[in-house]
């Protein structure tokens, strides 16, 4: 294994268990592995770049969570800040 082979979606999921999908979701928000883009409708990885990625995610606890989830990115626009009054509170 040479550490900048470029592997597919499916290679990294076979290989290192994150689902495709996961994968093309974090590609949108920007909090997976970086990417290279081989032309638009193909993204590769790095192998040393997924096995960074995977490293700089090591926890001893969920306590030790590094930067906390932002749920409002998976909810819809419609969504974000619905029933909530300019105060934050609900309406």
């Amino acid at each position: 294994m040479q550490p900048d082979e470029l592997l597919s979606r499916d290679q990294v999921e076979q290989q290192y268990g994150l689902s495709r999908r996961w994968l093309e979701l974090a590609a949108v928000r920007g909090d997976g592995p970086i990417m290279v883009r081989i032309s638009r409708r193909m993204i590769r990885y790095r192998r040393s770049d997924v096995v960074a990625w995977i490293s700089s995610r090591t926890v001893r606890s969920t306590a030790d969570q590094t930067e906390p989830p932002n749920f409002d990115r998976c909810a819809p626009d419609s969504a974000r800040g619905a029933g909530m009054s300019s105060s934050g509170s609900a309406a």
